[in-house]
């Protein structure tokens, strides 16, 4: 189908567009782990801050609570991941196992030549730009850090029983 001249000059539907590749791609390259890349990007915000908890998880992730849950569970059932007991009842620090740690790298490998498959039309000064740039965007100034490294994302208004007209 074609692209309309509209979304076009639209980047972040550019954006997403060239993001579905990377995410089949690496998809691709996670199967034989039996992981997806959210959980592999779980393994590698956790093994970047031991001890986060899943609430922080989740806003790193940005995804809801019971979205990090699944994820957790099925990291957990995989002993990629363990969750240990902290000072707070209620909360688990996550940890990430040796298992865990090997699927990281060998799955981080995988997805890393999956994902030159799809640069190889950039040169090397290109990529280095694009991931520089695209480093600047997902770091807008401003917004405020959260648990494991990433910074929350903004709440956004409720749209429950609004209608917008799309003509």
């Amino acid at each position: 189908m074609k692209t309309s001249g509209v979304l076009g000059k639209v980047v972040g539907y550019q954006m997403r567009r060239a993001n579905l590749h990377f995410i089949e791609a690496a998809s691709c390259a996670l199967a034989r782990y039996e992981i997806t890349p959210l959980q592999w990007s779980a393994l590698a915000r956790i093994e970047a801050n031991p001890g986060c908890n899943q609430s922080e998880l989740g806003v790193a992730l940005a995804i809801n609570r019971s979205g990090a849950a699944k994820v957790v569970a099925r990291l957990v059932a995989l002993d990629l991941l363990e969750r240990r007991p902290t000072c707070d009842p209620r909360a688990y620090a996550l940890e990430i196992t040796p298992e865990g740690r090997d699927v990281l790298a060998e799955g981080g490998a995988a997805i890393h030549d999956s994902e030159q498959e799809i640069l190889q039309v950039l040169d090397e000064a290109e990529q280095r730009e694009l991931s520089r740039l695209l480093l600047k965007l997902a770091q807008p100034a401003g917004r405020a850090q959260a648990g494991c490294g990433e910074p929350a994302m903004p709440r956004q208004a409720s749209t429950a029983g609004q209608r917008r007209k799309i003509s």
